[in-house]
């Protein structure tokens, strides 16, 4: 065999090699439910016109922050006899509904039995992620239930602290919820408010109201209403103590607001709002039917805390997004307020929210403003495609920054068939685009950062 043969021959061999390495790749890939994009890298996305800057660089490539987010896990008590499914159930007829016909609007999902093992596969997920490249925290941007009740909001906590309960069990015996043996999130988590814990169904905040609809149903002291989803987190027995609401600004902490801001690192500050305040003020709540809202009180201290903070790296999270989701007409903080606020300060950064149930990352600038940040949306782990993000903050050394995320998806094949095959599982649409999903987001380092940087 000549030499143009034998060239030939190992050139076959390395082919073959390749392509079998590949395949099983490819096949690990998608077998473990967690396809991200591996082989084409993340999506470059410069739309706030970053650009390499002296005056700005630190000559530093570093990592500032590495965290989870995910987003609407709407644990079901299926059971509960005040979940409106129901009360349809035990209505003789539809007039015996009265308003709540009208009011509510109706969720039923395939994967409902399932959310509490969905939630664990979750955690398991994160878990591996963890035990590879450590977090610094993981953080979950609301609706934590989804009929708003305390039993939804204690499973939540259990199954995140690895616990099993009496009242889980008894739902695992009855045929309403997948069983689970939860195993706990080794990562430090953070909570948002989301409006499904602080509303009946997500939609009804007015407890007076609820209350004489559903008196004849149930129990209505099993509805979970401010203080409820602040306070029930200081029963959790992960870290940290109270999951960031320990955090709470005098004014919050007063009414069990919830909002509250902690340092992440020396160099990220997070500030999380709570968006489902409908009682604004302590005046009579506001009606919004799930849409957010923000009020004075809670916008002032937030602008502080930015100014505060000038010399760190500002991301902001929070249940609802200013860019679809606010209730304008009836927040005391318009969102174009909202964000020309946040514009108005170059350390602020991103915004990552939840609530649409999609994925979609959008950048918020103002021409005559100096700052510019990203809005991250996050799709829910109750419906499909059941991912969280994977984010990273770094420093380029060239007076840029990147704010990488990918999505991940936990592996539990059975119960992500079942949410595939739901009829409302809407695909492409909660999926987003690529530019939403496996990407890499410029961001300019602010002078204060840089000089905080160089003087440490």
């Amino acid at each position: 065999m000549g030499i143009p043969q034998l060239s030939g021959f190992f050139f076959v061999l390395r082919k073959k090699a390749f392509f079998g390495i590949m395949h099983i790749l490819l096949a690990v890939s998608f077998a473990s439910g967690c396809w991200n994009g591996i082989f084409g890298g993340l999506y470059q996305r410069n739309d706030l016109g970053a650009r390499p800057d002296t005056s700005r660089a630190t000559g530093i490539e570093q990592e500032f922050i590495h965290f989870a987010q995910f987003s609407d896990v709407h644990i079901v008590d299926d059971d509960n006899p005040l979940r409106f499914e129901n009360i349809k159930l035990v209505a003789s007829s539809p007039g015996d509904l009265g308003d709540l016909d009208i009011l509510i609007q109706s969720i039923s999902r395939d994967q409902d039995r399932y959310s509490a093992r969905i939630w664990d596969s979750v955690i398991r997920s994160i878990n591996e992620k963890n035990a590879v490249s450590p977090f610094d925290f993981a953080i979950s941007t609301g609706d934590h239930t989804d009929t708003g009740l305390l039993s939804e909001l204690r499973w939540f906590i259990e199954i995140a602290d690895g616990i099993k309960s009496p009242s889980l069990e008894k739902a695992v015996l009855d045929g309403t919820m997948e069983d689970v043996d939860p195993v706990g999130l080794d990562v430090p988590w953070y909570a948002v408010v989301g409006n499904h814990d602080v509303e009946y169904q997500g939609t009804l905040n007015n407890y007076a109201i609820v209350t004489a609809l559903l008196s004849s149903f149930g129990d209505t002291g099993d509805l979970s209403y401010l203080p409820d989803p602040v306070d029930l987190y200081g029963y959790s027995i992960s870290s940290p103590w109270w999951h960031g609401f320990d955090f709470q600004p005098p004014e919050s902490r007063a009414r069990s607001y919830g909002y509250y801001s902690f340092n992440a690192s020396e160099l990220v500050h997070c500030i999380i709002l709570d968006t489902a305040i409908y009682n604004l003020e302590g005046e009579w709540p506001v009606e919004t039917f799930a849409e957010g809202c923000l009020d004075r009180t809670q916008f002032d201290w937030m602008i502080r805390d930015i100014e505060d903070n000038r010399d760190r790296l500002c991301i902001i999270f929070s249940h609802h997004s200013p860019t679809d989701s606010f209730a304008d007409q009836l927040s005391q903080v318009k969102s174009e307020e909202f964000m020309k606020a946040l514009c108005a300060y170059d350390n602020v950064i991103a915004h990552l929210n939840g609530h649409s149930h999609i994925n979609e990352i959008t950048p918020v600038k103002y021409d005559c403003l100096p700052g510019g940040y990203w809005n991250i949306n996050t799709s829910a782990i109750i419906e499909w495609p059941q991912e969280w993000r994977d984010i990273t903050v770094e420093d380029n050394g060239d007076g840029t920054g990147l704010i990488s995320c990918r999505m991940v998806q936990h592996s539990d094949t059975e119960s992500l068939d079942v949410a595939g095959g739901d009829p409302d599982a809407q695909k492409d649409t909660r999926e987003g685009t690529r530019k939403d999903r496996n990407v890499a987001l410029k961001i300019q380092i602010p002078v204060a950062v840089k000089e905080r940087i160089l003087g440490m």
